[in-house]
């Protein structure tokens, strides 16, 4: 595993972040035009936690709770994160204590691959900073039930089958109706809206290597 966190993170460090190019391929259509932060925009960190289970490289997410209401994206699926703290000393520091807070993995179990592209999310007014690590093998994870339902992990070779994208109708909760907003069917769930953008991003900069290193156990 030690070779193939190296392999990765070497090929994840030479690649180019795609930013808004690869956002807006999951964007809902009424933000094809992506709105910049404004300069009070509150600053949060989440992580895209990967995993190896049963020789298999995966991806976690959390069903968020529907307790808390000043949550915006409340029961949806999310990768673990929250708004930065002033004790944290940067934004890389906010998605480790995060992690550590909603699934109860320490900063020792995770091995950072880098940062994904900021994103801004006007319903919440917030500007996340993503990243990407990886959990140590036999890594339990233990929701906090006052903001996490539950613990979903996937396959990463999932999201990697021919037209894995669909479409649908959203509700909000805000009260209104988006047409045809893009998303990844997991289960009888789906994965839409900044997390799905965060994720696209990270499967264009890193599927090929997935796919194709010559050590990786995913290849077949």
């Amino acid at each position: 595993m030690e070779e193939q966190i190296y392999s990765l993170r070497k090929y994840f460090t030479q690649a180019t972040l795609l930013g808004e190019e690869a956002h807006k391929v999951m964007s809902p259509p009424i933000r094809k035009i992506l709105p910049q932060a404004p300069p009070d925009a509150k600053l949060s960190s989440v992580m895209l936690p990967l995993s190896l289970q049963n020789e298999e490289w995966c991806i976690t997410f959390i069903l968020r709770s529907n307790l808390n209401n000043k949550d915006h994206h409340s029961g949806q699926l999310s990768f673990p994160g929250g708004q930065k703290d002033d004790s944290d000393i940067d934004f890389e520091a906010c998605a480790l204590r995060e992690v550590h807070e909603e699934i109860g993995v320490e900063s020792e179990k995770i091995q950072m691959i880098g940062p994904l592209s900021p994103l801004y999310i006007p319903v919440s007014g917030f500007l996340v900073y993503p990243f990407v690590g990886v959990l140590a093998e036999g890594t339990e994870m233990l929701s906090q039930p006052s903001e996490v339902e539950d613990i979903i992990t996937v396959p990463f070779n999932h999201f990697l089958q021919p037209n894995i994208i669909n479409f649908t109708k959203i509700h909000h909760k805000a009260g209104y109706t988006m047409q045809d907003v893009p998303y990844f069917p997991i289960g009888d769930k789906i994965l839409w809206g900044a997390t799905s953008m965060i994720l696209y991003e990270f499967l264009m900069m890193t599927g090929k290597w997935f796919k194709e290193y010559p050590g990786n156990i995913l290849q077949h």
